[in-house]
């Protein structure tokens, strides 16, 4: 039951976010891309304010990319302490690539290069913080000191309603 309401949110998710990005000219949808620095560090100055805690971060790639998990810690600042931020600092460090989609909030469109649809018509990234499925926006979950976030391609695809 819990996996069905899981499907059914992702989808409807999707499909507005397909909705809102084809009315372009009312909605604009913006980009950023995170592309990996070996040179990035974090600067703690006026930008993130000081480091408030340490956090895990997991990103789990889908078998059929060839890719293996990425695992490992990121701080957490006053002025940037959401899981958006937490995976942004992650894959900044790391070399890993990021894209972003924004209209009225951040969704994650693609990490390490795979890309939502990249394999299946409705499949793309979500996360959980300490085991626990998110229903809203990377940039809108606050995280606390030792907190876990864990990033997974999801397949809805293969999946009847």
């Amino acid at each position: 039951m819990r996996k069905r309401k899981f499907i059914t949110i992702f989808a409807v998710v999707l499909i507005l976010a397909f909705s809102l990005s084809a009315c372009s000219d009312f909605f604009p949808v913006l980009f950023f891309t995170n592309e990996a620095d070996d040179d990035y560090s974090i600067d703690t100055g006026d930008d993130y304010g000081d480091v408030t805690g340490t956090v895990t971060v997991s990103i789990v790639y889908p078998e059929e990319s060839g890719l293996e998990s990425a695992n490992g810690e990121a701080s957490i600042y006053e002025n940037a302490h959401t899981a958006l931020d937490a995976l942004n600092i992650f894959c900044k460090i790391n070399g890993i690539d990021i894209t972003v989609e924004t209209v009225t909030s951040s969704y994650v469109t693609s990490i390490g290069g795979v890309a939502e649809n990249d394999f299946g018509d409705v499949s793309g990234w979500v996360y959980t913080v300490n085991g626990e499925e998110i229903w809203k926006a990377a940039d809108e979950c606050e995280l606390a000191d030792g907190d876990s976030i864990e990033w997974n391609f999801v397949n809805f695809s293969d999946t009847s309603f």
